[in-house]
């Protein structure tokens, strides 16, 4: 969620990140080991005990958990990029 000052700290991350990567070439890679592989593995753990628990039908918990990502991230990136 962005501030009144600007993007959100992980928002700022993830551009920081981008921004680097020419001069460290191994920076993306290791963001997805240390911050987007965990939290997507986390996210998948914790969408396989809804569906255990019937909360929720879910057939494929990788590409749940892909979707949800990419629905949070997308509206992140929207209201940081447009300020909303």
């Amino acid at each position: 969620m962005p501030t009144p000052f600007g993007p959100s700290p992980s928002a700022a991350v993830r551009l920081l990140v981008r921004s680097e990567a020419p001069r460290h070439p191994r920076l993306p890679e290791l963001w997805r080991e240390h911050a987007t592989t965990p939290v997507r593995s986390a996210l998948t753990e914790h969408l396989a005990r809804v569906a255990h628990a019937g909360m929720l039908q879910i057939d494929d918990l990788t590409r749940a958990a892909g979707q949800f990502v990419a629905l949070v991230m997308g509206t992140a990136w929207w209201m940081t990029e447009f300020g909303t």
